[in-house]
């Protein structure tokens, strides 16, 4: 059995930053904890990347400028292209 790919830096669906992985982060917002973090300021990604589909997809989210209250999201946002290890 093989393990599932690590993306470590997404493309997401047009309108929405890129994303990169984060193993530093020690950070929760909804509930969930904070994986990767994107170009725009105050833009995360939580949880993992759902693969179990043919199109992947992340939850994405904004913050407030200390990245401490969630403004929008979590919205499901599709992965355009995935580089993984």
């Amino acid at each position: 059995m093989q393990d599932e790919p690590v993306a470590f830096f997404l493309e997401l669906a047009s309108g929405y930053p890129p994303c990169a992985k984060r193993a530093d982060l020690k950070k929760e917002l909804a509930g969930q904890p904070v994986t990767y973090s994107c170009e725009a300021p105050g833009a995360w990604l939580l949880g993992n990347v759902e693969m179990a589909q043919s199109a992947w997809v992340v939850q994405y989210v904004t913050t407030d400028t200390q990245g401490a209250q969630v403004t929008f999201g979590p919205k499901t946002v599709k992965v355009v292209r995935a580089w993984v290890y």
